[in-house]
């Protein structure tokens, strides 16, 4: 008996271990690759939020650009329109705002560290790129670096 019992301690151990394992590779795994509506969501934050897009979104924006192409440019106008439809009403804008904060801040739940509060440690260390000349609100200079939006 004391050997039966054993046996299935180490099953139940060894199925523990193996949940535990799948689990914590599933939260590694849990960010999305970078797309072109990642970088509208930021690019529009970074123009109507006050955030600071971090070096880390601007290395993402120039490896994934490059190797999708044109797709990328055409995910980004879609999703940048999109989140400028979503958002013309003020309570609507602030909760695109703070949806951004979570999916693209510190501890982002669909990629961290894209986005930090101006002054803040975060953006200093992500070497934040500057404020743009324009807004959502004040006409549209296409975005910084050319991908496109603004409005």
């Amino acid at each position: 008996m004391s050997r039966y019992l054993s046996r299935t301690r180490k099953l139940t151990i060894a199925a523990s271990i193996m949940a535990a394992a799948t689990l914590a590779v599933g939260n590694a795994s849990a960010q999305k690759a970078f797309s072109g509506e990642d970088a509208a969501h930021v690019d529009w934050a970074w123009k109507n939020c006050g955030l600071e897009a971090t070096a880390k979104e601007r290395g993402l924006v120039e490896a994934t650009a490059k190797s999708t192409g044109d797709k990328f440019q055409k995910a980004y106008e879609q999703s940048y329109n999109a989140v400028i439809g979503k958002t013309a009403e003020p309570a609507a804008l602030r909760r695109m705002c703070e949806t951004i904060k979570e999916w693209y801040g510190a501890s982002g739940t669909r990629i961290d560290g894209l986005v930090a509060v101006k002054g803040t440690a975060a953006e200093i260390a992500g070497k934040s790129i500057g404020q743009p000349a324009t807004s959502q609100k004040g006409g549209g200079g296409g975005g910084r670096d050319g991908r496109g939006g603004g409005r």
